[in-house]
């Protein structure tokens, strides 16, 4: 508890002087020492407590004058001397009082309006209508205000949109004037850039054109020369042909083209008479042949069918021992699955029965959730059909009451027109008498 000493002390000492400064003018400074007595493990020196004294009234807390020489302490007495501001760390347990001389007339106010209250309470209840009333007329007016704000606000920011608005399709229809000139002048620049493309690539194609038709002329004499083909009825060989390669180059494509036709159908001449030849030959080698390898036929028939014989029945003797040793291996098989034989047919029996019973159990589950199924869709369709026979209760009977509330309105729609027709003779009656 040692750190809520000092506190203590402060709030001890400040409710203290506080009240003495509304008792006492002045009093002894050994008195105020001896009512600020603490215990002896707390007690505070003299020099402690002017300190706090100072220290309240720089705060604002007390007015507090003290003289040393004759050992007093002054309490001011004006009372229309207001506290300074107090600071959000000081105390204040009671009214000083400055304050109560300020506050005078607010509660001098507040007590007489409960006066006037307890005694005459209609004036208080038509200052109370009044007041109502004037802040009904208030919350009003400031609805219409501001309805009339946020209409001005409204036809502002239409007027702000359609400034916006005329202003945007303007840019809109001068930059569309803009991208439509663009558009021209790029197309015009597109068209005269295709326009020299085309006539540059006319003249390159036209170029490559006669490029090439000079290769191929250039071509066609360097093989008819190579070929030996005559010109003017003369046949260019080795030693004449510089002479005649101008002749040939200077010739047209056609023209070289019918010497190569020529030249063609002379190699293809001397090739079809040399395969005539080698076909020729060929087929007496071949004849030469059969008859030397007729008489060697039957000797090698004879061989080919013994090594044939052989090989069968080795063949046959290897499948012979093969299908033995399989079955060996088979009887042996067969004799040791025989032991197990008894083991297996108990244990087949005892998975059957187990197999059997899980699927007696099984299927009588289904057959238990087969029928709490149909129940349960049973129940829903009978409450379905009870909600519709419901349904159709309830419509017959909205329709019931609809047609007697028709009838009962037609019948009151009758009787009405009945006494007006009714008054109407009346009056008709009453008027004729009166007129008699």
């Amino acid at each position: 508890m040692v750190p809520y000493i000092k506190p203590l002390h402060q709030v001890i000492l400040t409710r203290l002087f506080q009240q003495l400064s509304q008792v006492y003018e002045s009093l002894r400074l050994d008195f105020v020492l001896q009512l600020a007595a603490f215990p002896p493990e707390f007690e505070m020196d003299r020099s402690e407590i002017e300190k706090f004294i100072m220290s309240a009234c720089k705060k604002g807390e007390l007015s507090i004058r003290i003289d040393h020489a004759n050992g007093l302490l002054s309490f001011e007495s004006d009372v229309f001397i207001s506290s300074r501001a107090v600071s959000d760390i000081s105390i204040r347990l009671q009214a000083t009082p400055s304050d109560l001389v300020r506050t005078q007339l607010s509660r001098l106010s507040k007590c007489l309006y409960q006066t006037v209250y307890k005694v005459d309470r209609a004036s208080i209840d038509n200052e109370k209508e009044q007041t109502s009333v004037a802040r009904a007329r208030a919350v009003a007016g400031i609805e219409k205000e501001h309805q009339e704000s946020l209409s001005r606000r409204a036809i502002i920011e239409r007027r702000r949109e359609l400034v916006e608005i005329i202003a945007l399709r303007e840019e809109r229809e001068l930059a569309s004037k803009r991208a439509q000139r663009q558009q021209q002048e790029a197309e015009i620049e597109q068209r005269r850039q295709a326009e020299e493309l085309r006539k540059k690539e006319l003249a390159r194609m036209q170029r490559e054109k006669e490029n090439i038709k000079m290769e191929e002329t250039k071509k066609l004499a360097e093989e008819l020369l190579s070929k030996g083909v005559k010109l003017d009825e003369k046949v260019i060989d080795f030693a004449c042909r510089e002479s005649y390669y101008q002749d040939l180059v200077d010739m047209d494509t056609e023209g070289l083209r019918r010497l190569q036709v020529i030249q063609l159908d002379k190699e293809r001449g001397e090739l079809y008479e040399r395969l005539r030849v080698t076909g020729k030959r060929i087929d007496h080698f071949e004849r030469a042949l059969r008859r030397e390898e007729i008489p060697l036929l039957g000797k090698d028939y004879e061989i080919q069918l013994a090594n044939e014989q052989k090989i069968y029945e080795q063949t046959r003797q290897q499948r012979l021992a093969l299908a033995a040793a399989r079955h060996q291996e088979s009887i042996k098989l067969k004799k040791r699955l025989t032991r197990i034989l008894p083991d297996y047919e108990t244990y087949r029996f005892v998975v059957k029965e187990k197999r059997s019973e899980e699927f007696k159990r099984r299927e009588r589950e289904a057959l238990a959730a087969l029928d709490a199924e149909k129940a349960r869709r049973q129940a829903a369709y009978e409450r379905y059909q009870e909600e519709e026979r419901r349904a159709e209760e309830e419509r017959r009977r909205q329709e019931e009451e609809e047609m007697e509330r028709q009838q009962k309105e037609e019948a009151e729609r009758q009787a009405k027109a009945e006494a007006i027709q009714k008054e109407a003779e009346e009056k008709a009656r009453a008027r004729e008498e009166l007129q008699r």
